[in-house]
């Protein structure tokens, strides 16, 4: 008999594309009012957590353009009002510093409401100007954006 040599272990990890990850000044934290601008039906969220931030104890959690935060609901259709949802941050006051030494700040801090798979919930088109960080990270909302700085 011979011996089968074993096959390496793929962890789901492992299978994942790996995103590109950009170090970017965080200008929303817990507790952040954001204005929505896709067709969903929620007009104004608030940030109660973010996704992946690992922070230090007694410290509210940060966030900054193309990262998911859960909010809750805080103006929009009666029926959503009071919800929580999953929000992808795609533009900020703060001032963002790019790798080439560009710097951009938008006008508002901006959302769009995700699903639980990670995909927008509206249908329509974005018309408020996106961060070019945003539309690379997350194709399919890069795809309804018109207007990406």
């Amino acid at each position: 008999m011979a011996n089968k040599a074993a096959t390496p272990v793929v962890t789901k990890r492992d299978k994942l594309p790996r995103k590109n990850r950009f170090k970017i000044s965080a200008g929303v934290q817990t507790g952040t009012r954001i204005k929505n601008v896709d067709n969903s039906g929620v007009k104004e969220v608030e940030v109660i957590g973010v996704i992946g931030y690992r922070g230090i104890m007694n410290r509210l959690p940060r966030a900054s353009v193309s990262d998911i935060v859960v909010a809750s609901v805080k103006k929009g259709k009666p029926e959503l009002k009071g919800k929580i949802v999953y929000a992808l941050i795609i533009s900020q006051k703060m001032v963002i510093r790019r790798k080439n030494g560009e710097r951009i700040a938008f006008e508002d801090i901006r959302s769009i409401i995700l699903d639980s798979r990670g995909d927008p919930r509206g249908t329509g088109s974005v018309n408020s100007p996106v961060a070019k960080e945003v539309a690379e990270k997350f194709a399919r909302v890069g795809s309804m954006c018109s207007n990406i700085h």
